[in-house]
């Protein structure tokens, strides 16, 4: 991979992973529009740039939450569907195709557009029932094109959190399902695959990441008030329409 595929693609998940629209699913279509040769890992080293940025600007945030004993429970139960649902998925969403990717984009628009007609409301004090809610909507995000911010966050606001407390929980969660991400492919990683030549765009991808993340997520509770959510479930539907055309017509774009 070049050096400057590299810093294009850790730019486009830093700038869009704190945004609802599948940072995933851009970075698959960048790479097929570059030609660009697949690097193990090189993904989950984007996404682990992105998550020390958002570790650093919730740093308070995520004290003050740890602090509670609730939350480790919150956070425990919200990971067991993930569990489940990674072996699950797996075994059907190895190669996804347009049409699958048209799909998970559409429901993250329809997430998104139905949660911005929310109103603010008292906190569902079923917290275990909550946590499993947002827990299963993100296990729903290893599907191709699902947004995991969009959906969880989207998630919590169904059970009446206010927006900051669904963005922060959501990207508290992050940490866990990231972290667990890493070791099941390091786990599955063959280590022939992965060589000194692929140290620097590694380094580059990290750090236009990070350095992009820092950035965009100054914008965080912007990004997801209500008017903007209901903007990104525009521009999902219109990806997915996209997607969608290009199954039909058998085009490899998406």
């Amino acid at each position: 991979m070049d050096l400057y595929i590299a810093a294009i693609l850790g730019m486009i998940q830093g700038a869009l992973e704190f945004f609802p629209v599948s940072s995933s699913f851009h970075l698959h279509i960048a790479k097929k529009y570059f030609s660009a040769q697949t690097l193990p890992l090189f993904d989950l080293v984007c996404h682990t740039a992105t998550l020390t940025s958002a570790l650093y600007f919730f740093r308070r945030e995520f004290s003050q939450l740890l602090q509670k004993k609730d939350t480790y429970m919150q956070v425990t139960i919200a990971l067991v569907p993930l569990f489940f649902g990674y072996f699950f998925f797996s075994l059907f969403l190895k190669n996804a195709s347009d049409t699958l990717y048209a799909v998970g984009l559409f429901f993250s628009g329809s997430m998104l557009f139905a949660s911005s007609y929310l109103q603010e409301a008292s906190p569902c004090v079923h917290r275990k029932k909550t946590a499993l809610f947002i827990g299963s909507m993100q296990t729903l995000a290893l599907i191709p094109g699902v947004s995991r911010s969009g959906f969880t966050v989207s998630a919590a606001l169904f059970r009446g959190w206010s927006q900051k407390n669904a963005v922060v929980f959501s990207f508290l969660l992050a940490t866990p399902t990231i972290l667990g991400g890493i070791v099941v492919e390091l786990i599955q990683l063959d280590a022939t695959a992965v060589n000194s030549t692929h140290l620097p765009p590694y380094l580059v991808g990290f750090f236009s990441a990070l350095v992009t993340g820092s950035l965009s997520i100054q914008w965080i509770y912007w990004i997801f008030s209500r008017k903007n959510r209901k903007h990104a479930a525009y521009y999902l539907w219109i990806l997915s329409s996209a997607c969608l055309f290009t199954s039909l017509v058998n085009s490899s774009v998406c």
